[in-house]
């Protein structure tokens, strides 16, 4: 989906939600404010298959959201959206694998072995949402809200780090050929880092909750004090849960933006963890596995779960503001 039909499915979401303000009923509430959230945060691997070279654990990190929210309510009736950003920051584990690579210059014969111990990339989204959320308020203390998040990034980047051992065989020799720096052999740590893409995401989402305006506001006592703002503070804290149904990750572009196997050939293939220069037989770099082969098939799903606290204005409908049965004193008119 390209970038502008993304922001027109976002602005008509945004639209269809304020319609809804406009036809509000009478006696029904406004709110608006805003939110912020933080817990755990994961990209679930799933179907990742690069015919069992090595597989992928989704270790997770941390997330956060920040939001602005319009909610209406209608008695115990709440429709909540408005406008979030999301961060997300998860670590994926590797399983060891090893690669050959045969020399024919000027080592003929020599067979290299690299062997990837203890790698793990990080990534990190973020994310620009719309929520549409349905739910409701329990006992005038308990709230529940459900629905779908649509959103699309705006920002990804990826970090691969491990440890290389690269060591040789030698169909002459009977045992392997160990460090020696000086042809390459030894073991050392490496990296690389760069941008990720992603796709449009649409999350599932559930929150619940309780209202705090009881343990952080005094309650007013006349008709005047009710309609000062800190009284039409609504403050909450709840528990949040979501995941992505759509698969996130952009193979087809950062299989497109990862380095080929062999710099040197541009035919070689693309899709592979180490970049190679010609016949050197060092590792030049490090591509994502978000454009590794074992993606073809498999997908990328977003999941988040934490707690969030809401601050929420609410605004008095105009003909609910100083009702005529208010026991103030009216002013004397003048003879």
């Amino acid at each position: 989906m390209s970038i502008n039909l993304k922001y027109r499915v976002l602005f008509f979401l945004l639209v269809l939600s304020s319609y809804s303000v406009t036809k509000a009923q009478e006696g029904t509430y406004s709110y608006m404010g805003f939110s912020v959230g933080m817990g755990y945060a994961s990209l679930l691997d799933q179907n990742f298959d690069n015919n069992g070279l090595f597989h992928l654990s989704s270790l997770g990190g941390p997330g956060a959201t920040l939001g602005w929210v319009y909610e209406l309510s209608v008695e115990e009736f709440r429709f909540s959206t408005g406008i979030e950003a999301s961060l997300l920051n998860s670590t994926s584990q590797l399983s060891n694998f090893i690669m050959e690579r045969t020399m024919s210059y000027p080592y003929p014969d020599i067979t290299y072995r690299y062997e990837f111990m203890k790698f793990r990339e990080i990534r990190t989204v973020g994310y620009i949402s719309i929520p549409l959320l349905f739910g409701g308020l329990f006992e005038n203390k308990f709230y529940f809200l459900a629905g779908a998040k649509v959103g699309m990034s705006y920002g990804g980047w990826y970090k691969i780090l491990g440890d290389i051992d690269i060591y040789a065989n030698d169909a002459m020799a009977i045992d392997p050929y160990l460090e020696m720096p000086n042809h390459h052999l030894y073991q050392d740590k490496y990296s690389s880092k760069g941008k990720a893409h992603f796709n449009l995401n649409i999350s599932g989402a559930v929150e619940f909750g309780i209202d705090l305006n009881e343990r952080l506001s005094s309650s007013p006592t006349t008709i005047l004090d009710k309609q000062k703002f800190k009284y039409q503070l609504n403050y909450r804290i709840g528990l949040f849960a979501e995941y992505g149904l759509l698969n996130i990750n952009n193979y087809k572009s950062n299989w497109s933006n990862s380095q080929h196997i062999d710099l040197t050939n541009s035919a070689s293939s693309r899709g592979y963890i180490p970049v190679f220069s010609g016949s050197e037989p060092n590792v030049y770099d490090l591509n994502s596995t978000l454009s590794n082969i074992g993606y073809s098939q498999g997908s990328l799903h977003p999941f988040m779960v934490g707690i969030k606290f809401t601050i929420l204005y609410r605004f008095i409908p105009r003909e609910k503001r100083i009702s005529s049965d208010c026991n103030c004193i009216k002013p004397r008119k003048k003879k």
